[in-house]
């Protein structure tokens, strides 16, 4: 997971740490110059709207507060 995160969004990963969840699992990602939650879902087509929704409020909470979501 570390080197496809590396990979995709082009910074090195320092420290992966696994955080709680249901029906997802949860990491805390850091990085050399931030810090990231990176949430990985099982597909399911009944999810979607689950995850759109929680994207909008986390995008929301980003832009309230010092986190970076991805």
């Amino acid at each position: 997971m570390n080197s496809l995160l590396e990979k995709v969004f082009s910074f090195q990963i320092i420290e992966t740490k696994q955080l709680n969840g249901y029906e997802n699992e949860n990491y805390l990602i850091k990085t050399v110059d931030n810090q990231y939650i990176f949430k990985k879902y099982p597909y399911s087509e009944d999810l979607k709207s689950l995850i759109r929704a929680e994207n909008k409020v986390l995008l929301f909470l980003s832009k309230k507060v010092s986190i970076s979501i991805f």
